[in-house]
């Protein structure tokens, strides 16, 4: 009989089949673990077989972090802290819905580094302490991806916030729609200088382009109305990238202005 961790493992005997076939003579293989040890299932609702592939259509980046994590912590717990690969000490840790082969490739990795560490006692601490922050950010990127939550208005807030950074990474995990109804966000933070501005720009580039195109002007009015230099210069490199014809509209109207930076950019941007 399998554990009630593992019973979803062995609803038919297609899955303990498959077990076989890859745990090879593992004892009681068909029963989802060796006897007398204890087995570990991982379950990732919702999601594909292949979301671990990372050229498969079905590939799930917070989700693959979180298995590879879990995979890697699994490891460093039963057999690193030892300085040795024993296969007495192992847990099979079996992740539904993850290829088997990462489970193997996770292995290969780790027993075909050296035993014999050469970290010194602190150096192995803070180690460990970088694969749990690791494990803890892949499970959180995990449930803010696959979870029944509002993700654009959680992005909002965060792009408002002090932790904005936090909430531009995450900005690649959003989908088309839920990018939108954050645009207006995003093209504030496109007006201005910054160490994330590119991950903004291609959120913004993201979107469909006529999209953009018949919002954009109306949104970045406000910015450019307060006559800054650089606020011109930002939305004209973002222009030059969404259209030409955006981008020669703005230059000429800078270089009508009276404010001299805003002038001198009208004039880079156009050549003159």
């Amino acid at each position: 009989m399998c554990s009630k961790s593992s019973q979803a493992l062995c609803k038919n005997r297609a899955q303990q089949n498959v077990l076989k076939e890859h745990l090879g003579n593992a004892p009681d293989a068909g029963n989802c673990r060796p006897k007398g040890q204890h087995a570990t299932s991982h379950i990732y609702p919702g999601l594909p077989h292949g979301f671990f592939e990372t050229d498969h259509p079905e590939y799930n980046p917070p989700a693959a972090e979180l298995a590879w994590a879990r995979t890697v912590d699994f490891f460093l717990r039963k057999t690193c802290r030892n300085n040795a690969f024993s296969p007495a000490g192992l847990t099979w840790l079996i992740l539904v819905g993850t290829p088997l082969q990462v489970i193997y490739s996770g292995l290969w990795r780790i027993s075909s580094v050296d035993t014999e560490s050469e970290l010194t006692e602190q150096e192995k601490s803070i180690w460990e302490n970088l694969v749990r922050a690791y494990l803890q950010f892949a499970q959180a990127s995990s449930d803010f991806t696959n979870g029944s939550i509002n993700r654009a208005k959680i992005i909002k807030e965060g792009l408002q916030s002090k932790n904005r950074h936090t909430a531009i990474y995450f900005l690649k995990y959003l989908k088309q729609d839920e990018t939108q109804k954050i645009f207006s966000e995003l093209v504030y933070l496109a007006s201005f200088s910054h160490g994330a501005i590119v991950a903004i720009r291609e959120a913004i580039l993201s979107l469909p382009r006529d999209w953009v195109l018949s919002r954009i002007e109306t949104v970045a009015e406000p910015y450019l109305s307060e006559d800054d230099g650089e606020a011109y210069r930002r939305f004209l490199e973002l222009y030059q990238q969404l259209d030409d014809k955006l981008m020669e509209k703005l230059a000429k109207r800078a270089v009508e202005s009276h404010n001299q930076d805003i002038k001198e950019a009208g004039t880079d941007f156009l050549g003159l």
